[in-house]
């Protein structure tokens, strides 16, 4: 039998290849090549798990910027509309003091 060894990921497992016929060897190497295969699937599965939790990682991430970005815009909103109301109070205090000055310059003419 001619021995091979294969690395999964800093594990190494050895494989025989059948030579001359001998069936302990194919044995051998049927029971390797299945070892093989389920440390290539418990890979797959953790590889899996592992991207799974980096996208959960990342869609929370962005959620959170998402939700902190929309919080800002509020803000943004609620004083821009306290600036609205502010200019609107200064408006109306110019239309009474126009109308109190339009008082003041038309009394001296009531006068005469």
């Amino acid at each position: 039998a001619v021995v091979s060894t294969q690395s999964t990921g800093g594990e190494e497992v050895k494989s025989e290849a059948v030579t001359g016929g001998d069936q302990s060897d194919a044995g051998s190497m049927r029971t390797t090549l299945t070892l093989f295969e389920q440390k290539l699937i418990e890979r797959n599965s953790a590889l899996s798990a592992a991207i799974a939790g980096l996208a959960s990682s990342w869609t929370h991430r962005v959620s959170s910027q998402i939700k902190a970005t929309a919080t800002e815009i509020r803000l943004s909103q609620a004083a821009v509309e306290r600036t609205v109301i502010d200019l609107n109070t200064v408006k109306a205090t110019l239309f009474q003091a126009e109308d109190q000055l339009d008082a003041i310059l038309a009394f001296p003419l009531l006068a005469s």
